[in-house]
């Protein structure tokens, strides 16, 4: 700009440029924009936008409101104004009292949050708002969705409700409108147990082939309805989750599936690890029938294969024109590089420079008969890119799963304002205490207890995570030291009390087994005892018999020693008196035999 043009290096000439205009806009410097030297400046006539006042803001919404009403009943269309009047003054409250700081940093909010309100609204049918309680009711849930949802502790979430109770008693004149408000619930509900709440949804009735959005009363059968979903979830998908279905993550469902049903509808969930984020998306989504889409991260992922995975996304979403949900996680960011092209896609709905020029041609030839039957000309290249883009963000919602935990966290919001300005925040607060005991009772139902103990275990399980939690929040007040308490470090607590019952009783049974062996082996020695001793007593009168006919032998057999000795004392001598004939006569033979000798040697 300042000198006219630009040297073509390959030609080595100045490039003279002629009757063009440069027109540029700019966010304040902050939250990841850099200052704008004076250098650059000059060559600018500024204009400031400053923000619009309540007097523009309720014109431009009133105005839209009016047109978008015309088919409700005119019992609804007078509320037009009452409603932009509501929502401009509770904007201005919470812009005014819920202030940003390094804890909240995403409390800031723009006209986009007081456009999700109305856009919310007119997601309603008009069979289902007949009348000013509907319009309003809905309007309230609207506004929690909004604002109240990225709320992180219960002091802002009470202020939020007071406050928006104050400025509807003083919107719709009727006494007792927060009362027609949150009135019926508990008695829609069929159980004083459950709290009051705001359910809206379009899966009431999940065969319907027109899915209104409406009002869900009966907490009980829309519970089921997704635990439905979630048992023909399990039987599409290999990858199955095994979840366990509450109020509080109904509530998370429904919040979900209102943000897919908008278009370029995104979500910022924000909830430490355990908490069912991406669980909840992945049911949410299928409830929708859109289809999901997640990068498969591996130690060679790098910048190139996730420019290929978004080419896919775009082409899905943006040619086939399908629905398409792209779920993302902070522990798959490998580079910051991702977020960056994420917060473009949120802010624009592409990502600069990613497509080839014999990618995009594909693109437009692809694109031909569905730019013809929108009244885009199908000949102009820009023209047909920037169809493809609308495209892309009508049909591709971003889901961010984000970790508080940590300054990364913090770090990234400021870098990248989309993730706040163009999400819907939804913070995942720890699990109430109807939440951990529905957790308990479904991981100890296949146990072996009886009921009061099941009872028992699961108020004892309840009261440790809720007592380790109030502990660490003292922790955190008195010593300045965060120790997170997780679902997850429940659901490990209930692990841990099921394998620690599976050993206590392998080893008790193991111990009773031996002692009933024991038992039997006793039982078996003393029958045997017994039956030794019948015997013993059957044979007494024959061993008295044998014991009188062996005493008789014996003086029998002592006679007949007596007599064998003698016998023998005689034999004795007998033999002495052989054995000296014996010897005799050998003593004669040898001289006999030297006599011979002699005489035969003297010859």
């Amino acid at each position: 700009m300042s000198q006219g043009g630009w040297y073509n290096l390959q030609e080595n000439v100045f490039a003279q440029l002629q009757d063009i205009q440069f027109v540029g806009a700019m966010g304040p410097p902050g939250g990841g924009r850099t200052q704008v030297t004076q250098r650059f400046v000059r060559h600018f006539n500024l204009i400031n936008f400053v923000p619009f006042d309540e007097a523009s803001l309720k014109m431009i919404f009133t105005t839209i409101l009016d047109g978008k009403l015309g088919k409700f009943s005119a019992s609804v269309r007078k509320l037009s104004p009452s409603l932009v009047n509501c929502c401009v003054d509770l904007y201005g409250l919470i812009k005014a009292e819920l202030l940003p700081t390094p804890r909240k940093i995403h409390y800031t909010y723009n006209l986009r949050d007081i456009a999700r309100v109305f856009q919310g609204l007119l997601m309603a049918a008009p069979e289902h708002i007949s009348g000013e309680v509907e319009m309003v009711r809905l309007f309230a849930h609207e506004a929690y969705r909004v604002f109240h949802d990225r709320l992180i502790d219960d002091f802002d979430r009470n202020w939020f409700t007071e406050t928006l109770k104050t400025v509807l008693e003083t919107h719709f004149k009727k006494n007792g409108a927060w009362d027609r408000v949150i009135g019926g619930f508990e008695s829609a509900s069929g159980d004083e147990a459950v709290p009051q709440t705001l359910l809206y949804g379009n899966f009431v009735d999940p065969q319907a082939v027109e899915k209104p959005y409406q009002q869900i009363t009966d907490y009980k059968a829309t519970l089921k309805t997704v635990e439905d979903c979630l048992t023909d979830y399990n039987d599409f998908y290999a990858n199955k989750m095994h979840l366990v279905l509450f109020l509080n993550a109904l509530e998370h469902v429904c919040r979900l599936s209102r943000i897919l049903m908008q278009p370029g509808g995104n979500a910022l969930l924000v909830g430490v690890g355990g908490s069912g984020r991406r669980s909840l998306t992945r049911l949410a989504v299928f409830i929708q029938d859109y289809q999901i889409f997640e990068v498969a991260i591996s130690k060679v992922y790098g910048m190139n294969e996730w420019r290929e995975d978004l080419k896919g996304i775009f082409k899905v979403a943006g040619v086939d024109g399908k629905p398409t949900t792209f779920l993302f996680a902070d522990t798959q960011i490998k580079l910051e590089g991702f977020v960056e092209d994420i917060n473009n896609i949120l802010n624009t709905g592409e990502v600069p420079n990613l497509f080839a020029k014999d990618e995009q041609n594909e693109i437009m030839d692809s694109l031909t008969n569905p730019a013809k039957e929108a009244g885009v000309n199908p000949d102009n290249a820009a023209d047909v890119m920037n169809f493809f883009v609308e495209r892309c963000r009508a049909n591709l919602h971003v889901v961010l799963a984000f970790s508080p935990v940590g300054d990364a966290f913090r770090t990234r919001l400021l870098m990248f304002p989309s993730l706040i300005n163009c999400c819907t925040i939804d913070w995942f607060t720890e699990w109430p205490e109807e939440a951990l005991e529905s957790v308990a009772n479904r991981f100890f139902e296949k146990l072996d207890l009886k009921p009061k103990e099941r009872v028992g275990v699961v108020k004892l399980c309840v009261t440790m995570q809720k007592s380790v939690t109030a502990l660490s929040t003292a922790f955190l007040q008195e010593l300045g030291r965060y120790y997170y308490v997780t679902p997850t470090s429940y659901l490990t607590l209930l692990n841990m009390f099921i394998k620690m019952l599976d050993a206590k009783t392998q080893e008790i049974t193991s111990v009773k087994h031996r002692y009933d062996n024991g038992l039997q082996k006793l039982a078996e020695t003393e029958q045997s005892v017994t039956e030794m001793q019948e015997y013993i007593r059957e044979l007494q009168p024959k061993l008295v018999v044998a014991q009188k006919e062996t005493d008789e032998m014996l003086v029998k057999i002592e006679k007949m020693t007596v007599e064998a000795n003698k016998v023998r004392d005689v034999v004795s001598a007998k033999e002495k008196a052989t054995s000296q004939q014996a010897a005799d006569v050998r003593g004669s033979t040898l001289s006999a035999r030297m006599c011979v000798c002699v005489c035969v040697n003297s010859q």
